[in-house]
């Protein structure tokens, strides 16, 4: 087969990442690829999963959140494996900053715009490491000699976590004593101090030619020339608000393509404020897990109660309104919460819940042809509820509906719901559909099926003929719709014609298959003439025939 495409990575906090891509169609000789079985998923280049063709998704958790390569592999029946597809790079996981560089500059500032340049390389690496966009020291040319620029990032950002680090990925081309580039922090944005990566830099210490950072450690080397993902601890920085800064710096001599950086994350930052607290069930005081906490101004932080019912949200200093969240209990909105810089805002929550349920577990519907038909259901909030039981209602057909569809019903209450069935042109049958309520309770939708009986006449539900029969018309004569009525014993191809007094064909009303049942079809002429006609059924060997009269 050939390989899955349009492969893309979206970030799920904590610590996930959800893959999705297009399964292919064809084999890789572009013949159709009839027996594809599953695709393969690899997490930089080793397997992590195979999931059944068609899925088309997978959430990947990996033991570290970070920056990974998913690229995919399809197998079919035999088993011949595709080639790989393209690699989509993302995050797993929710870091406190991170920058593809794409839509933007991620906030960086360069010092000199002949220096540090953001956008598409066409120099060194030619590409940036994904996307289009990246940072370079000369986009298009060597760098010059006796370079110094800078480019800093101030993302007004703590260091909140022991294991924080600034990851990216970089390629470079330089003369490997004389030139070459450094990662500094500043707690100020005066006085800074070089950090050093995991992968220690390549020279202790430039040549004194290096105008810029000389005798200083950093990256440096002609021999690179690829993309490699550095690392940089800064758990030393905890409780400290840093920026950050790449300095590069060249000699007056031998010139080559510079440094370049791509996908930039921090982990381990915070805002400079948080709200915790506990959140707790009513009457127990039991802890809720799993409860989301955010706020009306800034959804996009977000954080989850742990199995003590404790949370923390880190989020910049203001005034928000505080939303808790979940299923099986009633929301909370909790207003006018202060967030003051470098402090903790405490705040303890206890959730109510409802106890809905539904009076009936399933709803049966029987009426005539062209005949609207209603039933009554009750939502009912029991008497050991807490808090108001939401619902909003809806269906899976169109010719459902529900007053009221949407709804609170109070606490030792219920609420009566009417299921109206618009039957407008439908045949005779039986018909099937599910009512879903969705609701704030422990079960969530709560589900009905219906069923909805359509017959000549009521009492014909359930009749079963045992022969054919083909009535006469009624009303006749008629002007300009009347009842074609017929009985099928069994499952059988039903054809009714109308002709003229001629014997021309002038209408074909049915032509379809029909299951053994009582039926009437509203047959309406309003493009024929007045007159005398022939109305005759055909179903197996049966032929009925009757006179019907047209005036107008």
């Amino acid at each position: 087969p050939a390989a899955p495409t349009n492969v893309s990575v979206v970030s799920v906090p904590p610590s996930s990442a959800y893959i999705s891509w297009i399964d292919p169609i064809a084999n890789a000789d572009g013949s159709p690829c009839v027996d594809l079985a599953n695709i393969q998923v690899f997490r930089d280049g080793s397997l992590v999963a195979t999931v059944a063709a068609g899925t088309e998704e997978y959430t990947d958790t990996p033991p570290q959140s970070g920056y990974y390569l998913w690229t995919l592999r399809a197998i079919d029946e035999v088993p011949n494996v595709s080639e790989a597809s393209n690699g989509a790079g993302g995050i797993a996981g929710n870091p406190s900053y991170f920058s593809d560089f794409e839509t933007d500059d991620g906030g960086w500032v360069s010092d000199n715009p002949d220096g540090w340049q953001w956008g598409t390389p066409t120099n060194g690496p030619g590409a940036a490491q994904s996307g289009t966009n990246c940072w370079g020291t000369v986009l298009a040319a060597d760098y010059p000699a006796g370079a110094c620029y800078q480019l800093t990032l101030n993302p007004e950002m703590p260091i909140t976590q022991p294991d924080a680090r600034l990851e990216f990925w970089t390629w470079y081309d330089t003369e490997l004593a004389y030139d070459g580039c450094n990662l500094k922090v500043s707690s100020d944005g005066t006085t800074w101090e070089i950090v050093d990566p995991v992968r220690p830099y390549d020279r202790d210490a430039f040549n004194t030619a290096n105008t810029c950072i000389p005798g200083e450690r950093g990256w440096a080397g002609h021999e690179q020339g690829f993309w490699e993902y550095m690392v940089v601890p800064l758990g030393a920085y905890v409780g400290q608000e840093l920026q950050y800064k790449f300095t590069f710096g060249s000699d007056g001599s031998v010139q080559y393509s510079g440094f370049f950086l791509d996908d930039l994350v921090i982990w381990g930052g915070g805002p400079a404020g948080e709200i915790a607290g506990q959140v707790r069930r009513i009457g127990t005081n039991a802890p809720i897990q799993g409860a989301t906490i955010t706020t009306l101004e800034d959804p996009s932080a977000v954080a989850q109660s742990d199995a003590t019912g404790a949370y923390v949200l880190d989020i910049e200093p203001g005034t928000y309104t505080v939303l808790v969240h979940k299923q099986g209990y009633c929301d909370i909105s909790d207003p006018n919460v202060v967030v003051e810089d470098g402090n903790t805002t405490t705040r303890f929550y206890t959730m109510s819940y409802p106890m809905g349920s539904a009076s009936v577990t399933s709803v049966n519907l029987q009426t005539e042809l062209e005949t609207d038909v209603s039933g009554q259901f009750d939502l009912v909030n029991s008497n050991n509820a807490t808090c108001e039981f939401m619902f909003e209602i809806s269906s899976d057909v169109q010719w459902l509906s529900f007053t009221p569809d949407e709804g609170e019903v109070p606490m030792n209450n219920s609420s009566t719901i009417t299921v109206t069935a618009d039957v407008s042109g439908m045949p005779i049958g039986t018909y099937n559909a599910t009512i879903h309520v969705e609701n704030n309770g422990e079960t969530n939708p709560i589900d009905i099926p219906v069923v909805l009986d359509i017959a000549i006449d009521l009492s014909d539900i359930g009749v079963v003929p045992t022969e054919f029969a083909f009535y006469q018309n009624y009303p006749n004569p008629f002007n300009a719709t009347t009842a074609l009525q017929f009985d099928v014993p069994v499952e059988t191809a039903v054809e009714i014609v109308i002709f003229n007094v001629m014997g021309q064909i002038v209408d074909k009303p049915v032509s379809a298959y029909y299951p053994a049942g009582r039926y009437k079809i509203m047959y309406t002429a309003d493009a024929l003439p007045s007159g005398m006609y022939l109305v005759k059924m055909t179903a197996g060997e049966f032929n009925g025939i009757h006179k019907m009269m047209l005036l107008k």
